[in-house]
């Protein structure tokens, strides 16, 4: 009876451990390929918006591209001087 009930634990440990192997195995082949086809599905996506790049870029000259460009300065709103020192805001002096 020892040697069944031993034999048994042996039988459903090893199983265990097999399953949990499978498993993981599965997981990762799943991931792997997943993330396959998301790569090639973001190359697609780099290539059509390079073409269309392209094809705007040899259409010739555009409107958009014969207006002049604001300085890069423009973007942003006036800042401050830091270089300056502060003024004093109160009516005494230092």
């Amino acid at each position: 009876m020892e040697y069944l009930t031993v034999s048994s634990a042996r039988i459903i440990q090893e199983q265990t451990i097999k399953a949990w192997v499978e498993a993981a195995q599965a997981c990762s082949q799943a991931l792997a390929e997943n993330a396959m086809s998301s790569q090639q599905k973001a190359l697609e996506r780099i290539a059509d918006a390079n073409q269309k790049a392209f094809g705007i870029l040899a259409g010739g000259p555009s409107s958009v591209q014969l207006q002049p460009m604001n300085p890069f300065a423009s973007w942003f709103p006036a800042m401050p001087n830091k270089a300056a020192p502060a003024k004093s805001t109160s009516g005494r002096a230092k």
